[in-house]
């Protein structure tokens, strides 16, 4: 277990740990108001008992209490999307519709060769697993989704492993679902004492029965099992182990002191902003080379889309002081007024620095910090920030955080940033995408303002990343036992009282005045959870409307908005000394080892 202020563990990217239903269900149930709970509520009598519908306070517990009655499942909400038709939340209900199509486009089953159907032999290295179900009009591509995910998920197999070989009627109300799975006895082992121990997932899939390899026999899940088998219950009791051929592994160890950082500047038609731009980032590489740093810093240079090919810049990893201020001289301010934002392009290649393995771009064994700094103009819409040339800025942020970037984003206000309606929306967006890496959104008046900032923000992060072995090995058991279905919050919550509990610490930023840098709002964190740009043009939308429709008091601010929030960039932005986890650092540590681990629950 990685020890608090020591290099620490940081896992390979990959598929992600957060189930996508899960996370999907608890993006929509920011959405629904009090009066839609009750409706729900009123309809689902007939489902779910009177005194456990009292006792759903939140969506998400009514949630929760519809999965296990079976009312809704990853691969069936169609009582979903009647509840929200008949509540008349038609934007709920299309949601529920965009999140079908995107499963059913993303999930596809390998299937064996054809020869190997015919004779109904496994493959070489392969061992045939046969899946017993009941009911009137199976639904078979459903049903081979929800076995697919749960064999990986059980077995901790890559999807790639699994061939789908074919599907047979047994009798007037039984189907079987044959598949193919690598020929390891630990592997046929452990499904056939889930079997025997009739696990949720196989139960949940339907499953009557399971034929395992060659055995003679189905083991039937209707019988009782009074004595489980040792290995078992060994298995059971240690849900996760490190050297294990489980598909989890680890880079190693990274080095606190090493950092790569990449700056990525948005190009406006500025001359003297980009002036002065330039000039304090060449004072922040002075602030880091004076520190104990193996320091290297890329910059990323993106303007709009006024071209018809991808014209952002990059300027590769450098370490020497002098070679970086040369790179920060040649960041130019546009010549042209930006038709389209870049944003994507710029991501795009932050992306291609974090992944690509040569010399040029990150380095394994280090600290990967991405600071944004964006136009936060007034816009009431992400249109914009579509990608003629096919980047989506919301999958970009998600391959940053699998690859162990950060994204900070510091906004600074220019005198047109101010709302019609009394507030900016568009600082919302970057909160989003940046807490979907585990970072922040940070803003300013005042440039000068901005080394201090980023040296903050780099602080901030190398302190949580010393947590990231920690948060990891408390995090991936709980993660594991339950087959990836997990609650955020409920994660969130027992991940800070563990690490509190052995006296972990971090520094957080915070405001001159030691009242630390409050939580994203509402909007901020529903945008954090869309996967795509379409999805967050929606969120965003509605809430720009709802902003719209904020009752205005006599001083001419919304009464929704925090003003404690909407000052808070007047005051100097500085670093807390090591403090207790708090539930805002628990939840970046969420993200972060999250987005890192490779689990396979989603696919």
């Amino acid at each position: 277990m990685a020890a608090h202020g020591i290099a620490s563990r940081v896992v390979v990217s990959g598929k992600r740990v957060l189930n996508p239903f899960r996370t999907f269900l608890l993006r929509v149930s920011s959405e629904i108001l009090e009066e839609d709970l009750r409706s729900m509520k009123f309809l689902l009598v007939n489902e779910i008992p009177e005194g456990i519908l009292e006792n759903c306070q939140k969506p998400t517990d009514l949630f929760s209490h519809m999965i296990k009655k079976c009312l809704i499942a990853e691969n069936d909400l169609d009582l979903l999307e009647q509840l929200f038709n008949h509540i008349t939340r038609s934007d709920l209900a299309e949601r529920v519709r965009v999140f079908i199509r995107k499963s059913s486009s993303s999930q596809e089953l390998v299937s064996a060769p054809t020869a190997q159907v015919t004779r109904e032999l496994p493959a070489m290295g392969k061992a045939m697993v046969c899946f017993m179900l009941s009911g009137n009009n199976i639904d078979q591509n459903a049903t081979l989704q929800q076995l697919k995910f749960g064999i990986c998920a059980a077995l901790k197999m890559k999807s790639s492993e699994i061939s789908f070989v074919k599907t047979e009627k047994e009798a007037k109300n039984l189907a079987s679902f044959v598949f193919q799975i690598p020929k390891k006895e630990e592997l046929l082992n452990s499904l056939r004492n889930d079997a025997l121990q009739k696990e949720d997932w196989l139960c949940q899939c339907g499953i009557q029965a399971v034929k395992v390899g060659g055995d003679a026999s189905y083991i039937c899940l209707a019988q009782p099992l009074a004595y489980p088998p040792q290995d078992t219950q060994a298995r059971l009791s240690q849900p996760f182990q490190a050297g294990s051929d489980a598909d989890l592994k680890c880079k190693g160890f990274v080095d606190k002191h090493n950092l790569d950082l990449i700056v990525v500047v948005e190009r406006i038609k500025d001359q003297m902003f980009h002036t002065r731009l330039k000039t304090q980032l060449a004072h922040l590489v002075e602030m880091i080379c004076a520190r104990d740093y193996n320091f290297r810093l890329a910059l990323v240079c993106y303007p709009d889309h006024s071209l018809c090919f991808p014209n952002a810049n990059t300027w590769w990893f450098a370490k020497e002081k002098d070679v970086m201020k040369s790179q920060i001289h040649f960041l130019n301010e546009s010549r042209t007024a930006p038709s389209a934002n870049g944003l994507a392009d710029g991501l795009a290649l932050v992306r291609d620095l974090a992944t690509k393995k040569d010399s040029r771009s990150c380095r394994k064994d280090a600290n990967k910090i991405c600071i944004l700094l964006p136009s936060v103009n007034e816009r009431t819409s992400l249109e914009t920030y579509k990608c003629s040339n096919g980047h989506d800025v919301m999958k970009l942020c998600r391959q940053l955080a699998e690859n162990s970037v950060t994204l900070y984003t510091v906004g600074i206000l220019q005198p047109t940033t101010a709302s019609s309606f009394g507030r900016n929306p568009l600082p919302e967006f970057f909160a989003g995408i940046s807490l979907k890496t585990g970072g922040r959104y940070i803003q300013t008046q005042n440039i000068k303002h901005l080394p201090g900032i980023m040296m903050c923000a780099i602080k901030e992060d190398l302190s949580l990343e010393c947590l990231i072995g920690t948060a990891h090995d408390i995090v991936l058991p709980d993660v594991i036992e339950k087959y990836g279905d997990i609650n955020v919050e409920e994660l969130t919550k027992m991940l800070k009282e563990e690490l509190n509990q052995r006296s972990c610490l971090a520094k957080s930023i915070v405001l001159q005045n030691n009242v630390t840098v409050l939580r994203e709002s509402e909007l901020a964190l529903k945008l954090s959870y869309d996967e795509d740009l379409e999805s967050a043009c929606f969120t965003f939308t509605e809430g720009v409307k709802r902003l719209k429709q904020a009752v205005i008091p006599t001083d001419g601010i919304p009464q929704d908005v925090d003003m404690e929030k909407m000052t808070s960039d007047l005051a100097r932005v500085t670093i807390s000394k090591d403090q207790e986890i708090t539930d805002d650092l628990s939840e970046r540590l969420i993200r972060k080892v999250g987005h890192r681990t490779l689990y396979c629950t989603s696919f």
